[in-house]
C-alpha cells in the first residue's frame, strides 16, 4: 500500500489506520492500492483519516473517537452505541458519535461515482478509538458497505476482502487518477509504472476484459459474473437511469452497488463526445486488433529461423556456456567456506557470559496486596503525562504541571474470576491541581488514562469481557486513576462487584523506572 500525505492528522485513531495501512504490504503481495491520508476532500469541513484507492474498490475511513477504550462496543449504523453497555449520544441530533462520519461518506461516495465513472464498490469503515476490543453491529448492518472497527492490519484485511471483493472489471489506472482528482486535485499524479505496481490495470487490459462487443459495466448493474454477449445494453443517449435506494438491511448481494447502497443520485447522461457514465473513459480504448507487442531482448515474432539452425545454434551456446562452470563453482565454494569461518571466529571473540544473562527473559513479577496477587503485565514511567491520556483529560493535562505519570497494568484473581487491572498515577506540582484534575475526571465523558498493556498488546487471550468500573483518588500531589474490569465473562452486571478489586489496586507499587 502506497502512502501519501495530504495533511496532519486530526484524530487520536489517525495514527492506529496509518499504522494498520503500512503493515498491509507493498505491491501485490498483499493488498495494492494508493491510499490519501488525512485528506479533506473539497467542500468538506472534516478529513478522512484515509481514502484508499485499490484495485477492487474504494475504501472510505474516518476515526471516531470514544470517550474511552471499550471492550465491547454496540455500534448499529442507524441507533444509538453502548460502550461497555454505557450509552453513547452524538452531537446535535446525531443518533450516534459515527452518524456525521457515515453521512461525509455517502457524500463522497456519490461524487467519486460520478466524477471518476467508477464501477468497483465504494465502501466505508468507521475506525473506532482508542481502543475497542469487539464491536458488535447492528442488525442487517454487515450487508450494507459499511464496517465499524478498530484499526488493526486483520481487520482491515478482513474488511477489504468483505467489501471490495475481487470483480471482473477492476480499476484501471486512469479510474485510479480520476478517483484521486475526485477526492483531493492537488494529489500529485501518479504514473502508470506507480500504479500497475500496485495491482492497477492499463486502461488497455481493462478494456479488453470485456471482449469485443461488450458493454461496459453500468453503475447500477450487478457485478456477480461478467456480462454475456447482448445480455446488457448501455443506455440511450441522454436517458437518465432511475435505480431505487437500496433499504436498510438488503442484503449486498442483492443491491445493485455501494454507490447505490449510499444512496447516489441517477446516473447523469453523458455530455457530447464522452463515455456514458459508469463505463471506462475513452482513453481506455481497446488496443487494435492482432497487434503484438515483441519483448526487448527476444526475437521478433516475424522473423524465422530454420529447424537445423536453431539445433546447431542451440548446442554451441550452450557448450560455450558449460566449459567454465566447474571454475565458477568451486571459486564459489572456496569463498564461502572463508566467509563461515570469518563470520564463526568473529561472534566466538565478542561473545561473553554478560551477552547471555542479558538475553533472560525478565522474571515473573507479582505484588501481594490484601490477600490478592496482582502479576504485572506492563509498567513503565513517563515525563510526558498529556500523551498517555485521552479526550477532555488530555487537553487539561497538556496545561498542567505534571513532572510524570506511572502507568502499570496487572492482572489478579477473585474466586476463579480473572481481572484485568490498569494503573496510571500522575506527579502533579501541587495537591490543588491534582485536586482539580481529579474534579475533571469524575464527570462521565471526560477521557481516562490509556492502559500500557494495551499500547503493548500484553494481555492474555479473553473468552469475554464483563463490567467495567472507574475509580480515582488523590494523595497529596498525585492523582492515581484505577481502571477493572471482569476477564471471560459477558454479563453486564454489577460494577460494584469490583470493588474488592479496585481498593487494593489503589495500594498496589507503582514503577519508578526512570
Amino acid at each position: 500500500m502506497r502512502l501519501i500525505g495530504a495533511g496532519e492528522p486530526s484524530s487520536l485513531i489517525a495514527a492506529d489506520v496509518s499504522a494498520s495501512l503500512r503493515g498491509l504490504g507493498r505491491g501485490d503481495e498483499t493488498v495494492g492500492g494508493i491510499a490519501l491520508m488525512n485528506v479533506t476532500p473539497h467542500g468538506f469541513t472534516e478529513p478522512f483519516d484515509a481514502v484508499v484507492v485499490m484495485p477492487h474498490g474504494v475504501l472510505l475511513i474516518s476515526g471516531v473517537e470514544l470517550p474511552g477504550p471499550t471492550m465491547r462496543l454496540d455500534a448499529p449504523l442507524y441507533g444509538q452505541w453502548k460502550a461497555d453497555n454505557w450509552p453513547l449520544v452524538g452531537s446535535g441530533e446525531a443518533a450516534n458519535p459515527g452518524a456525521p462520519a457515515l453521512a461525509a461518506s455517502r457524500h463522497l461516495a456519490q461524487r467519486i461515482a460520478h466524477e471518476a465513472g467508477l464501477t468497483a464498490p465504494v465502501a466505508t469503515v468507521l475506525a473506532v478509538g482508542p481502543f475497542v476490543d469487539e464491536v458488535t453491529p447492528g442488525q442487517g448492518d454487515l450487508d450494507q458497505p459499511v464496517r465499524v472497527l478498530y484499526p488493526t492490519i486483520n481487520r482491515l484485511k478482513d474488511a477489504i476482502a468483505a467489501l471490495t471483493p475481487r470483480g471482473p472489471y477492476p480499476c484501471s489506472v486512469e479510474q485510479a487518477r480520476a478517483v484521486l482528482r475526485a477526492v483531493d486535485p492537488a494529489t500529485p499524479i501518479q504514473q502508470d509504472t506507480a500504479l500497475a505496481q500496485e495491482g492497477f490495470p492499463s486502461a488497455a487490459t481493462t478494456a479488453r476484459a470485456g471482449g469485443a462487443g461488450f458493454d461496459a459495466p453500468q453503475v447500477g448493474a450487478p457485478q456477480s459474473a461478467p456480462p454475456s454477449a447482448g445480455s446488457m445494453s448501455s443506455p440511450a443517449q441522454g436517458t437518465p437511469q432511475s435505480t431505487p435506494h437500496a433499504p436498510h438491511g438488503t442484503p449486498a448481494s442483492a443491491t445493485p452497488s455501494a454507490a447505490m447502497l449510499y444512496g447516489a443520485t441517477p446516473a447523469r447522461p453523458p455530455s457530447s463526445g464522452g463515455a456514458p457514465y459508469g463505463q471506462p473513459p475513452a482513453a481506455s480504448a481497446p488496443a487494435v486488433p492482432g497487434a503484438t507487442q515483441s519483448v526487448p531482448g527476444s526475437p521478433h515474432p516475424g522473423a524465422y529461423v530454420p529447424p537445423h539452425q536453431q539445433s546447431s545454434r542451440g548446442t554451441r551456446q550452450r557448450s560455450a556456456l558449460l566449459r567454465p562452470l566447474p571454475i565458477v563453482v568451486v571459486c564459489l565454494l572456496v569463498v564461502g567456506l572463508i566467509t563461515v569461518i570469518a563470520v564463526a571466529t568473529a561472534v566466538a571473540s565478542n561473545s561473553s557470559p554478560s551477552d547471555a544473562s542479558t538475553s533472560r527473559m525478565p522474571d515473573l513479577v507479582i505484588h501481594h496486596v490484601d490477600g490478592l496477587d496482582f502479576q504485572v503485565m506492563a509498567a513503565d514511567t513517563e515525563r510526558r503525562c498529556a500523551s498517555h491520556t485521552y479526550g477532555d483529560l488530555r487537553a487539561a493535562m497538556a496545561k498542567a504541571d505534571c513532572a510524570s505519570v506511572h502507568l502499570g497494568s496487572y492482572l489478579t484473581r477473585v474466586d476463579d474470576r480473572r481481572a484485568a487491572v490498569s494503573v496510571a498515577a500522575f506527579e502533579f506540582g501541587s495537591p490543588k491541581q491534582a485536586k482539580r484534575i481529579d474534579k475533571l475526571v469524575t464527570t462521565t465523558g471526560t477521557g481516562w488514562a490509556l492502559d500500557l498493556a494495551t499500547a503493548r498488546d500484553s494481555w492474555p487471550d479473553a473468552s469475554g469481557i464483563g463490567m467495567t468500573s472507574y475509580r480515582s483518588a488523590t494523595s497529596g500531589a498525585q492523582l492515581r486513576l484505577v481502571r477493572t474490569v471482569w476477564l471471560d465473562e459477558s454479563d453486564q452486571g454489577d460494577a460494584m462487584s469490583l470493588t474488592p478489586v479496585a481498593q487494593r489496586a489503589f495500594a498496589v507499587p507503582m514503577p519508578n523506572l526512570r
